[in-house]
């Protein structure tokens, strides 16, 4: 419970380790939050081991023979002496209260994590989705996202983008983004993926790290939610802030020599 790793690191061979290679953004904590994070594997254990005892002929069986069950659950573990199940974790302390907390030097930091099938209620399946609206939603000096694009799928058509069917952008962010840069005048800054970013030699149908909005697109969409979600928009207003406090730039890379000739298909996995 003392640090945390978090974000993910994928390690296919084509797309992190060959000829212009995906990033991926993972980070380090300390602190309380380290706790949370053993607690959410406590959660996923649960149901692993719950599923485990319940069908244990599932355990059995080899992997081509059909279930009428959803889960599957198959545990590995070395060596052989060891138990089948590991010991969940107990917290060595209570938290501390926000205000020591801050006072020590920790930051706050909200933790959430999806579960998805384990919830049984739609209302709180996806906690990390609300987190995100209401961290932007709180945003007072700046919001800073390092995504892999904000769009959904797209293929182009007659020279542009189109959203594949059912594709849809996410509006809740899109209005929370819009509200702060144009009420509170927050500094938005957003990196992401070149559009179609494909490492190696590999196919889009195999790799595609950017789903094919330019930064124009994406501002565009930010300038939509604002006319859209603000009642009576000062359109000269509009024009300054967007220009002064919202920033987008696609991932880059800068080895001089060293660097990738085609730099510019930079996928950014985060």
């Amino acid at each position: 419970g003392k640090y945390l790793f978090t974000g993910g690191h994928n390690v296919w061979d084509p797309h992190y380790l060959q000829k212009n290679p995906v990033r991926d953004l993972s980070m380090e904590a300390e602190g309380q939050v380290t706790q949370d994070g053993h607690v959410f594997a406590n959660r996923m254990w649960q149901f692993i081991i719950k599923k485990h005892k319940a069908y244990i002929f599932q355990t059995r069986a080899p992997d081509w023979v059909p279930m009428l069950y959803k889960s599957r659950i198959a545990i590995a573990h070395w060596p052989p002496s060891l138990e089948d199940y590991p010991p969940l974790y107990e917290p060595s302390s209570e938290p501390l209260p926000i205000p020591e907390a801050v006072e020590q030097g920790d930051l706050p930091m909200i933790t959430c994590g999806r579960y998805g099938a384990l919830h049984h209620d739609d209302d709180t399946a996806n906690p990390s989705d609300s987190a995100i609206v209401a961290m932007l939603k709180s945003a007072q000096k700046s919001i800073k996202m390092s995504l892999q694009d904000l769009g959904p799928l797209a293929v182009v058509l007659g020279g542009r983008p189109r959203a594949l069917p059912g594709g849809v952008w996410p509006e809740a962010y899109l209005r929370e983004i819009a509200c702060a840069i144009y009420e509170r005048g927050v500094d938005v800054e957003i990196v992401l993926s070149n559009p179609n970013s494909i490492p190696a030699n590999l196919g889009m149908t195999e790799a595609n790290y950017g789903n094919g909005w330019t930064c124009e697109d994406v501002a565009s969409e930010i300038i939509k939610a604002i006319q859209s979600n603000i009642q009576d928009v000062d359109e000269e207003r509009l024009s300054g802030l967007v220009g002064i406090n919202l920033r987008l730039a696609y991932l880059r890379t800068n080895l001089g020599t060293m660097d990738w000739q085609e730099k510019k298909k930079a996928g950014n996995h985060a």
